[in-house]
């Protein structure tokens, strides 16, 4: 019995993710407006999702824009599609605001550079392309972009 109403208790907590969401954005805004750290900021979840955490949201991002593909693809003869369907790290920024961190100092530019390029690539679950100046075109810069992409059937 007492089983029951645990499951039940879960369950409805589970159902109540969107709103719990929203109230983090909010108390975030808060302490953003407070001058409070972003380190002592709540953190991104989303229970109904199992997603928790910059890293998780990083890697739903990936797999909704179906930036998702077989480990080392850049290498293959399939670069051309992976380049056209992976992400700037600008776009995977602005998704992350969107989603959670807009008008609030949680999860900046510097957290989501260390979760694709550290973090994600060292547990295998995020791949880099490095583009080439061709494909970075028409952008004028000595140095292109990277494009990431969430590594099929890792971090599952």
């Amino acid at each position: 019995m007492n089983t029951n109403i645990e499951n039940e208790d879960k369950a409805a907590a589970i159902a109540m993710s969107p709103e719990t969401l929203e109230a983090m954005r909010a108390i975030n805004n808060t302490l953003t407006v407070a001058g409070v750290r972003p380190h002592f900021q709540a953190h991104y979840s989303h229970a109904q999702l199992n997603v928790h955490g910059i890293m998780d949201l990083i890697k739903d991002i990936l797999r909704v824009a179906q930036a998702e593909f077989p480990r080392n693809i850049e290498n293959s003869e399939l670069r051309k599609i992976a380049v056209a369907g992976s992400m700037f790290t600008s776009d995977i920024l602005a998704e992350v605001q969107a989603r959670f961190s807009q008008g609030t100092t949680r999860y900046q530019i510097q957290s989501v550079k260390n979760c694709l390029s550290t973090y994600g690539r060292a547990d295998g679950t995020i791949g880099r392309i490095k583009l080439t100046n061709p494909e970075d075109q028409p952008r004028l810069c000595a140095k292109p972009r990277c494009k990431w992409y969430r590594v099929q059937g890792k971090g599952e």
